[in-house]
């Protein structure tokens, strides 16, 4: 009966060990996975700020335009 006991004992202790040793392994993925997630976000932001750079320069282009037409057709 200790034998099984101890057995038993000798099992839980080695998968603990197992599972403390894999730890690191499973913390260091996670941590990869956020910094190419982190990574991604960052261009992502980058791209968004590029587009609405881009839709100002045009929103500025037709205002520019607009007041064109107004001071010509003002003049006519």
């Amino acid at each position: 009966m200790e034998n099984v006991i101890m057995g038993r004992t000798m099992l839980r202790v080695e998968t603990e060990a197992t599972e403390i040793e894999n730890k690191p392994v499973g913390l260091k993925e996670m941590t990869e996975s956020l910094q190419n997630k982190t990574g991604n976000l960052q261009e992502g932001t980058q791209s968004l700020q590029a587009q609405i750079k881009a839709l100002h320069n045009k929103m500025a282009d037709l205002e520019n335009m607009m007041e064109q037409k107004f001071e010509h057709d003002s003049r006519n």
